[in-house]
């Protein structure tokens, strides 16, 4: 469940560009990569697209879908396939060149199924929902490119239903870091 939060958090920092003239009407297009709640042989890449509705205001919406299967053995231990879908918009104000402030809320959908041999599959439903607040820092790389390292504080909360049963998950409170890489076009 934390990397489902963290990886919440992550999608709502997905762009950048430097407050200037001229960045009304322009899509940005990126990926993020959450470096607190996955280690380093982790692959973890959030793409998202965004548009600055203002010279200093871009909206946008990240995406992720994960498929994990740890092909544990049917026979001894069981084997635990998992599916979700995750979608974050957010809001972000540039605050001059380099600085920018970022708000989003996530939600995420899943499924998980424990199969084992000679028992009946077991399958649990999932939803979360957050919200985020964060800063950091768009160090350009050229006109089009961006490094974004961020700071990010996010409360959560989740829920699952197994066999008709609903439980909800505890409310979680996190803090992390990650970075970003974007494209201006």
């Amino acid at each position: 469940m934390k990397k489902i939060i963290t990886s919440l958090m992550a999608l709502s920092l997905i762009f950048s560009a430097s407050a200037q003239d001229g960045m009304k009407g322009t899509y940005l297009l990126g990926a993020t990569q959450d470096i607190t709640s996955t280690g380093w042989s982790d692959i973890q890449i959030t793409p998202s697209v965004g548009y600055f509705v203002s010279d200093n205001i871009a909206v946008g919406l990240g995406f992720s879908l994960a498929n994990t299967n740890d092909n544990g053995d049917k026979a001894t231990v069981g084997e635990n396939k998992t599916s979700t879908i995750e979608f974050s918009p957010f809001l972000r104000y540039y605050m001059d060149d380099k600085l920018f402030l970022v708000a989003g809320i996530g939600l995420t959908n899943g499924t998980s199924t424990m199969s084992m041999d000679g028992v009946d599959d077991v399958e649990t439903k999932m939803s979360a929902f957050g919200f985020n607040v964060g800063a950091g820092l768009s160090l350009m790389w050229g006109e089009r490119v961006a490094i974004e390292p961020a700071f990010m504080i996010g409360t959560s909360s989740s829920s699952s239903e197994m066999g008709g049963t609903s439980t909800d998950g505890p409310s979680g409170l996190n803090a992390g870091f990650q970075i970003g890489l974007s494209l201006r076009m």
